[in-house]
Formats: C-alpha cells, sequence, structure tokens
C-alpha cells in the first residue's frame, strides 16, 4: 500500500520513472535541432556576400525601416540562440528566444504572402532564391513549435540526458534539420527530375 501511494506523493519523479529516456530523448532532438537550423542560418547569412543579400530581402520587407541594423540584429540574435542552447545553464532561455525568432520568421513569411511580396528569403544564406511563400510559414510555424516543446521539457523534464542518447539524438535531428536546410536544392532537383 504504501509503495503503492509513493507516486502520487511525487507525481514529477513518478512521470519521470515511467517515461524513462524517452523525454530526454525528445527534449534533446528539439535542442539539438534548433542548434543546428540556427547554426546554418547564422553562419549562413554571415557569409561574404550574403549578408548584404539577406539585408536586401530585410529593406523589400520593411520599406522605409532601415534594413541593415534590422538584418544585423537577427543574425546575431541567431548565433545568441546557438550559444545559449549549447551551454546548459542557458539551454532553456536559448529555446525560448529561438521560438519568439521563429514565430516574427513565421509572420514575416505570411505578411509577405498576403501582401504579394515577391520576396527572395536568403533564410540560411548562400543563393537561395526561393520566394517567401506558405512553405516558409508552415516551417517556421512547426520549428516554433520545436522549440517551445524543447523550452518547456528542459524546464520541466531534466537538464541533462545521458551521451548515448544525446548521439542518437543529434543524428535524429540532423536528418531532419538536413533537408530542411536544402529543400531549395531538393525541390528543384525532383522538379529538373522527368519519368
Amino acid at each position: 500500500m504504501r509503495a503503492s501511494a509513493r507516486p502520487g506523493r511525487h507525481p514529477r519523479a513518478y512521470f519521470l520513472l515511467v517515461m524513462g529516456d524517452r523525454m530526454h530523448f525528445v527534449v534533446e532532438f528539439c535542442r539539438l535541432l534548433i542548434v543546428m537550423i540556427f547554426m546554418v542560418s547564422a553562419f549562413g547569412k554571415s557569409g561574404k556576400g550574403h549578408l548584404r543579400d539577406f539585408t536586401d530581402t530585410v529593406a523589400q520587407l520593411t520599406s522605409n525601416r532601415p534594413a541593415r541594423p534590422i538584418a544585423r540584429s537577427v543574425v546575431a540574435a541567431e548565433f545568441a540562440v546557438v550559444a545559449l542552447a549549447l551551454a546548459p545553464p542557458t539551454q532553456a532561455a536559448g529555446l525560448l528566444l529561438a521560438a519568439i525568432l521563429l514565430a516574427g520568421f513565421a509572420v514575416v513569411a505570411e505578411f509577405a504572402v498576403r501582401t504579394h511580396r515577391p520576396v527572395a528569403c536568403h533564410c540560411f544564406g548562400g543563393t537561395d532564391d526561393t520566394m517567401l511563400g506558405r512553405a516558409h510559414v508552415v516551417r517556421n510555424t512547426v520549428l516554433a513549435g520545436v522549440a517551445t516543446a524543447g523550452f518547456f521539457g528542459t524546464v520541466f523534464v531534466a537538464p541533462r540526458a545521458a551521451a548515448g542518447l544525446t548521439l542518437t539524438a543529434g543524428l535524429a535531428a540532423f536528418a531532419v534539420a538536413a533537408p530542411l536546410v536544402r529543400w531549395p536544392d531538393i525541390r528543384v532537383l525532383f522538379a529538373d527530375t522527368s519519368i
């Protein structure tokens, strides 16, 4: 009787005991996916000539507002997400910042769609000339959800996971991040393939 009553006294401990490593895996997957996406995005935009392209995108979206400080602030915020989400004491803060930025990106993409503005994304730097559209709204909204789930998981589950579990979560995150980052190239590849 006493053993069966104990989980009721400590619901969080019982929840973690039942769920085991599955919750840790989900939290690590969310965190590492966000880190990978933002790392590619930040380094891609800050590359030679790519910051200028991203600044041009910002200028088209903001009309009369100063585009260069906004573009630089976005890149700095993306680097901040990576740094914060990688450090154990600040992981939750990094994921929260990522969720806010991604929600903002989704709103901006929706604005471009609704106002029929043909604006190139340059989301990950490079030569990506894909126009902002519904796909960007969906992608950023889903990633915002991932960052939010990672934030709550980091706060309420556990801050650390075993090395093997983190490695597995990292491989799974990479398998998802790679096609998301290279989606324009994949789309062109399939578009050019005739069956």
